[in-house]
């Protein structure tokens, strides 16, 4: 390289540098004026439910069916394929 195109590309970078800094806080202002919404914390405390609802004596709306015989041990078993 010629020690003019060294000139030339040393002041790209120097004029890119002094735009990359400077220019940009220039253009965009301080927004720490700016206010954020703020959300509630969670937490991890779980208040138990009326007991006028859950307890023993309550009606179980998820009981067991059963739908036929139900004396098929290998439920999956494909019981029309042949075997040979």
């Amino acid at each position: 390289m010629k020690s003019n195109n060294i000139l030339v590309l040393a002041l790209i970078i120097i004029v890119s540098v002094i735009f990359s800094l400077f220019i940009p806080n220039m253009l965009f202002k301080n927004s720490s004026l700016n206010s954020v919404e703020t959300v509630p914390s969670i937490s991890s405390n779980f208040t138990l439910p009326s007991s006028k609802f859950f307890n023993s004596n309550s009606i179980d709306l998820t009981p067991y069916t059963q739908i036929g015989s139900g004396n098929n041990t290998n439920p999956f078993i494909n019981l029309n394929s042949s075997t040979n």
